[in-house]
């Protein structure tokens, strides 16, 4: 991904019918680069005062040419682009959709939709900094008495007619992103080995008092191109709302998909394309009439949570935006109707798995690593300082290094390897331990145990780190005992190794799940996932939820949000609390007389953890919480259990 946020500036040359001075507009332009072949840019441009002379319109009321005047312009609008090339000049075709908005000093505000499609070039001065040229016809219809109050003697011919309006554009600005250096041009490449396919229902909420909401099913599938667009055919159908029996009225149609982000975890996206509402022949509205079919166009966007390469939950919205005139002969956005479509889904690959996907996750491990290497670098470097001849002979060759598990002690013994241990901590040295009653086999037991962990641990990163990196890896500086002693030994041969309870990084995108039945206003099921914290911090967790409601009003909830995990509260000797909070976004597509909601809900709850237990022992706790959706327009009591994987 790039994006880009420039000031810019566009020079209009009027439709002769438009009796407006070619002038200069200014505002800004935000793009985002999907690719190198696919590219969105939104914008804003404003000019203030622009001279209305309507000399040339031949406008006359009372047998008196229309007085002339002045307006403000607004335009603003998104652009979707086709990039013709790759480098730093980069030439580009585009075309989109906006509002131009009228402001005339006597008269009212007129906003018209406009239409526009045009090319350019690109020209990236520096890896952050990027120009743009470009050159777009601008069409939009209007009438040219909109600009006066005055009413003509005789109305202006064909007031309907398309006006073209040429306008030339330059920006300047920053660009943040892009591409690495090692850039692989199969990114931009179609995908037909792996086929996304994704089940879904919603809700569809007419802008027509007659029109009742409607419940839908439906599937989505397509290909891809690369990692961040993809092409989807549609299909989805009516459903009475327990989605039971099938309503007369389907559609179909086409979207294009642009992620926001192409790894593991939360994916943001937007959403553009056309649909075809089929009304079919035993449809009727809220007045008895029969309905024609209409065509709508699409835009809108979601958010998905990828759990693994081949499977993602979405939540979206999207704006059926309807008109009763034909695309080409819509005027005002006052002859545009916004129906809403609020829906979610479980998506999935069919096919082999996204291999650029992979490929960027890989890059990304090989920067961990390589953080990582610079850290040990570092470590090592003390080791070795402390293993010169000028170290003492306390210190020579007497250094090791051991991960420390969250709870616990460690007991290392050197030296000869008989009798009791020669030299070990004190109990009195640190207060509030003691080694009273372990024998030597308790801590022979124990040094083995980290000693298998730690060769499990530098197994397994070696396991994951690319060749490349394994192979640049310096070795550990060997252990050299001074005097001829004998090296630090944490190998105790015929000593069984017990489970000891470690964190390790696993690379799982999910870290838990939780499962609970909830009630209140309806009965519900329902599926809590730990999908890892958020910004770094532990306590603060990534939530996605699914619930369905199987008594009452039939319900589906998709929802994802964070979770912050207070520190525990000791009750007493036995019972010992972890307070949470969770604010959530999401959709409950409702059925019956539950209206279907999009909107945040709020949690609050208890987990109850085991007086021995521990954060990592997989053990099911028991958890209580209550729910209000849409802050608490509904409410749910919810209890479960909850597993840490």
């Amino acid at each position: 991904m790039r994006f880009t946020l420039a000031p810019s500036a566009e020079y209009v040359w009027w439709d002769d019918a438009v009796p407006l001075k070619d002038y200069t507009l200014i505002g800004a332009r935000a793009g985002a680069d999907f690719g190198r072949l696919l590219g969105v840019t939104a914008w804003y441009h404003r000019g203030d005062d622009i001279p209305v002379n309507f000399v040339r319109s031949g406008l006359v009321a009372d047998g008196t040419p229309f007085a002339n005047t002045t307006t403000d312009v607004e335009t603003f609008g998104t652009n979707l682009e086709l990039k013709l090339g790759s480098g730093t000049i980069v030439p580009f075709v585009h075309g989109g959709a906006g509002v131009i908005r009228f402001t005339p000093a006597d008269a009212p505000r007129v906003e018209q939709v406009n239409y526009r499609y045009g090319g350019g070039l690109q020209y990236d001065v520096a890896r952050n900094i990027r120009a743009t040229v470009l050159l777009e016809d601008s069409r939009f219809l209007l009438r040219p008495e909109a600009f006066s109050s005055e009413t003509p003697d005789v109305p202006s011919e064909d007031p309907r007619a398309t006006r073209s309006n040429w306008t030339a554009s330059a920006s300047l600005g920053f660009a943040l992103g892009g591409p690495r250096n090692d850039y692989d041009e199969t990114q931009d490449r179609w995908s037909f080995a792996s086929i996304p396919i994704e089940p879904f229902v919603g809700r569809l909420e007419f802008d027509d008092d007659n029109m009742p909401r409607q419940t839908v099913a439906g599937v989505r599938a397509g290909v891809d191109l690369g990692n961040y667009v993809g092409l989807r055919g549609v299909y989805w159908q009516g459903r009475t709302d327990g989605f039971g029996e099938r309503m007369p009225i389907q559609g179909y149609g086409a979207e294009a998909q642009f992620n926001l982000n192409a790894s593991l975890g939360v994916a943001p996206f937007l959403i553009a394309g056309a649909h075809r509402i089929d009304y079919q022949d035993d449809y009727r509205d809220g007045l008895g009439m029969v309905r024609e079919d209409e065509n709508a166009l699409v835009v809108g966007g979601g958010v998905g949570l990828r759990l693994t390469d081949k499977f993602r939950l979405n939540v979206a919205a999207r704006d059926f935006i309807r008109s009763s005139r034909d695309i080409d002969d819509i005027a005002s956005v006052d002859e545009l109707t916004h129906n809403w479509m609020l829906s979610a889904g479980i998506a999935f690959n069919i096919g082999r798995s996204r291999d650029r996907a992979d490929d960027i996750d890989r890059r990304d491990r090989d920067d961990a690593w390589t953080r990582d290497d610079r850290d040990d670098d570092k470590r090592e470097a003390a080791i070795r300082r402390m293993s010169r001849p000028e170290a003492t002979d306390s210190m020579r060759g007497r250094v090791i290094m051991l991960p420390v598990p969250e709870n616990g002690e460690i007991y290392v013994r050197y030296g000869a390897t008989g009798g009791m241990m020669e030299r070990m901590v004190r109990a009195d040295s640190v207060p509030g331990h003691s080694t009273a009653g372990m024998s030597e086999a308790d801590i022979q037991r124990i040094v083995a145990a980290l000693s298998a962990r730690i060769d499990s641990l530098l197994a397994y990163r070696m396991e994951r780190m690319p060749p490349a990196a394994r192979q640049a890896t310096p070795g550990r500086p060997q252990m050299q005992a001074p005097n001829n002693q004998a090296a630090p030994v944490m190998v105790m041969p015929g000593v069984q190794t017990p489970e000891i309870d470690m964190p390790t990084d696993t690379g799982r995108v999910i870290d838990g799940v939780a499962a609970y039945v909830a009630g209140f206003d309806a009965l519900v099921l329902g599926v809590q996932l730990d999908a890892g914290p958020l910004f770094g911090l532990e306590q603060l967790r990534f939530v996605p939820e699914f619930a369905i409601g199987i008594a009452g009003d039939k319900s589906v909830l998709f929802a994802g949000g964070a979770e912050y995990r207070f520190g525990m509260l000791q009750v007493n000797e036995t019972i010992r609390l972890r307070p949470h909070t969770r604010l959530s976004l999401g959709l409950l597509a409702a059925g019956g007389d539950t209206d279907s909601q999009f909107g945040f809900n709020f949690a609050y709850g208890v987990t109850f953890e085991p007086q021995d237990g521990t954060t990592m022992d997989r053990k099911p706790r028991i958890f209580v919480e209550h729910q209000g959706i849409s802050f608490f327009d509904q409410n749910r009591l919810a209890g479960g259990l909850r597993w840490a994987f």
